[in-house]
């Protein structure tokens, strides 16, 4: 059998993947009612489920290992009312500018105050250009 080739699987589950911006910047569900919408109307498509994607951003955006899942649980919360399935992505970087209108994720703002002092934190390629929505793989060897 080919690679990719399901012609023999009894079923393979949809889940189709929920916006960027269903989170603010504070960890709020932004809209609840309008994500009930969504979802019912998902569910009258038949998807198995929903992709979400929680940022360390906006999870822990303040303070180090102070982790913040209200409007996360909220989410989740609202779907379980659905009887659908999560995917979780569990999101260790900015979300970069898409200009479809998305919102824009960065990396914790407590690293961003590290960054102005220390650029090496930042992921950089062999031609020395900084990715500032990555951290260096090596940045676990850094005080921080």
């Amino acid at each position: 059998m080919l690679a990719g080739d399901y012609t023999k699987t009894p079923y393979i589950p949809v889940y189709a993947s929920l916006p960027m911006g269903i989170i603010n910047s504070h960890c709020q569900l932004v809209d609840p009612e309008g994500v009930r919408t969504e979802l019912r109307h998902l569910k009258s498509l038949n998807v198995d489920g929903v992709i979400v994607y929680c940022w360390c951003g906006i999870v822990e955006a303040w303070i180090p290992r102070k982790y913040e899942w209200s409007g996360y649980r909220d989410l989740f919360g609202i779907i379980k009312e659905f009887k659908l399935k999560v995917q979780v992505v569990l999101s260790f970087h900015g979300s970069g500018e898409t200009g479809s209108g998305d919102v824009l994720i960065s990396l914790p703002n407590w690293i961003m105050e590290i960054a102005k002092e220390n650029q090496d934190i930042f992921f950089t390629d062999c031609e020395g250009r900084r990715n500032t929505e990555c951290l260096s793989w090596g940045i676990d060897k850094e005080c921080i």
